[in-house]
């Protein structure tokens, strides 16, 4: 009380200006404070736009540029075990899904460009790295090799340690999600061992089987030799394309499918399948078709010329104009238009790639991913809120439930089927304009979302389950960044009855499963996540810091000014009015004082 009573009396007289001046500026603190705390989240919005915006040198572009991650495609084959009956009995094709065989990637875009539109032009270069899934035991000690591309790992364990080993040929960080941790402590706490023998033996049997299981579960159940057999991708193509063609020559192709001993399955191996192997009707069609009519390969693989290889220029958004534009396609190999669908909104260049999208992202926002293997942009709308191993919120993203709906049923869809019913079934997606006309119909693993019927037609495919199916993708919401994203689709064959080719004349009219596919990212490695962290938890708690910072000096200072002018007002009242003077010396001297000509006529007097 006497130190305010001090501050107060200090501040009267002629401090009584810088008085009201200290109110002034408390009132203006506050004021400050709620404009702060409204402008705030805008201004962040700013800074990190700029932020994450591609520019070159940039810290996003150059994790753009070359991701710092390991992305694994795992691949799930249908071996076919009943050929014969299948073609002879008509018995329903018996299907034996063999998988995962998995591929680690590296992934880089490179001949980047910038132009002056904000844009920005690439190749993307992929490398698949086979990952097999052997494993040898011996005495006490297990030993673990296999290869990550440029990097190789390798694991032992012993009585007294187990530690992860890494030999890295380049410069460039090992994907969090291939390897969780560089060494397990566990195994090297000497002081645990001494202490409790028995409790540390178990709890280090636990550490070994969690790690073992952490690293066989990214791992190949078998290796690329292991035979199989599919559909034999080609000749089906072949006579499906000669179904509507002139009778002769359907005869003539039956002729040479019987003096070539082609038939309607093949056995190879996984790495056939999906790297290709030699066809003898594409080298029948690579010396005998015209040249303007030749296909761009002479063997066939589902994966055939992908590996290392960068045919296509992407053209993308670089942000630093527009962030709503931020990651999205402008053109693809220089056009905006793919030239394969009646519809613009069906046939145009749209949607991203897949790694970023504009921000900020609402649950209300439908993302939309472009892949040209895909031939289409796909829809993915808001299922959940998630979180990573890092503790960064986002959003799971998800196919539309009717992204492949029968054009028979959705208008929409429509501009998908240009040459009319029938179209593709319920839950499938006909991409044949995109592969030279081979009848390849997409769909979820395990024909999700797709109509029963389809699942019914084989033997052996289990029904689907979402989170084992589903495709989706973790985004976070502020920087539009995606965090982990699991691309799931299945690769089928539409075969059917063709007459005058007795290879498939008892063929029925069928989706023929090939295999389906993951492809995607568990993790982003520990120091995105940890600056995607602070930059989502930071702002909030800076805001707050300072806004209510501000609010309350401003309101110490304005209460405080109050205060004192309050109590200066009630002395100078209760002065007033404790020493009131008498009527006619106040009159006299206040006549007096106030005009001198008066005080000369009393003297005069």
């Amino acid at each position: 009380m006497r130190v305010h009573r001090g501050i107060c009396a200090k501040l009267q007289g002629g401090f009584l200006r810088r008085w009201w001046a200290a109110v002034a500026i408390g009132a203006l603190m506050i004021i400050v404070a709620a404009i702060l705390a409204a402008v705030f989240p805008k201004l962040v919005d700013v800074l990190l736009n700029r932020e994450i915006a591609l520019r070159d040198g940039g810290r996003t572009f150059n994790w753009w540029r070359e991701p710092p991650v390991s992305p694994r495609l795992s691949i799930y084959i249908y071996n076919v075990t009943n050929a014969d009956e299948f073609l002879n009995d008509g018995e329903k094709p018996a299907l034996q899904e063999l998988g995962p065989y998995v591929y680690v990637q590296h992934w880089e875009k490179v001949d980047v460009q910038f132009h002056d539109n904000d844009t920005l032009s690439y190749k993307l270069r992929k490398e698949f790295t086979f990952a097999p899934g052997t494993l040898a035991e011996g005495g006490s000690s297990l030993r673990r090799s296999f290869s990550f591309g440029a990097e190789e790992i390798a694991a032992e364990s012993t009585h007294e340690t187990t530690e992860v080993t890494f030999a890295r040929e380049r410069k460039r960080p090992l994907s969090a999600s291939s390897v969780a941790f560089h060494r397990f402590p566990i195994f090297n706490e000497r002081s645990a061992v001494r202490k409790k023998v028995d409790s540390f033996a178990t709890h280090r049997e636990r550490e070994r089987e969690r790690f073992w299981k952490m690293i066989l579960q990214e791992l190949s159940v078998g290796m690329e030799e292991d035979l199989v057999v599919v559909p034999n991708v080609p000749m089906l193509s072949a006579t499906s394309q000669s179904k509507h063609a002139a009778r002769f020559l359907r005869l003539a192709m039956a002729s040479i499918m019987d003096i070539l001993r082609i038939k309607p399955f093949v056995e190879v191996s996984i790495g056939q399948l999906l790297w290709g192997y030699e066809d003898p009707l594409l080298k029948l069609a690579k010396d005998v078709v015209p040249k303007e009519q030749k296909l761009p390969y002479d063997q066939f693989g589902l994966l055939y010329g992908k590996n290392g290889t960068m045919p296509d220029w992407f053209t993308i958004f670089t942000g630093q104009r527009d962030i709503g534009k931020y990651g999205i396609l402008d053109k693809w190999n220089g056009k905006s238009s793919l030239g394969h669908w009646t519809a613009p909104e069906c046939d145009s260049v749209a949607g991203s790639d897949g790694s970023i999208f504009p921000p900020p992202i609402t649950k209300q926002t439908v993302l939309k991913v472009f892949d040209k293997d895909l031939c289409r942009a796909l829809p993915l709308v808001f299922k959940e809120e998630v979180t990573t191993a890092g503790g960064v919120p986002g959003y799971r993203f998800v196919p539309a439930k009717d992204a492949f709906a029968s054009p028979s049923r959705l208008e929409s869809q429509r501009c998908f089927c240009p040459a009319g019913p029938p179209c593709a079934p319920e839950g499938t997606f006909n991409a044949s304009l995109c592969l030279y006309d081979s009848p390849v119909l997409l769909s979820f693993p395990h024909f999700y979302l797709a109509d029963p019927a389809l699942r019914d037609a084989v033997t052996g495919i289990s029904p689907p389950i979402e989170d084992k199916h589903q495709f989706y993708i973790d985004v976070q919401p502020m920087m539009g960044a995606s965090l982990r994203a699991k691309a799931r689709v299945q690769i089928n064959l539409a075969v059917s009855q063709v007459r005058d080719i007795k290879q498939v004349a008892s063929f029925p009219d069928i989706v023929f499963p090939i295999l389906w596919f993951e492809d995607g990212i568990d993790e982003l490695p520990a120091e995105m996540r940890g600056l995607m962290k602070m930059a989502v938890e930071i702002p909030p708690i800076a805001r707050a810091a300072i806004s209510g910072a501000l609010a309350a000096i401003g309101a110490i200072v304005l209460i405080g000014a109050l205060l004192c002018l309050a109590r200066a007002a009630k002395r100078q009242e209760k002065l007033h009015l404790t020493n009131p003077l008498p009527s006619n010396v106040t009159a006299s001297k206040t006549a007096g004082q106030l005009n001198p000509a008066f005080q000369n006529s009393s003297g005069s007097k």
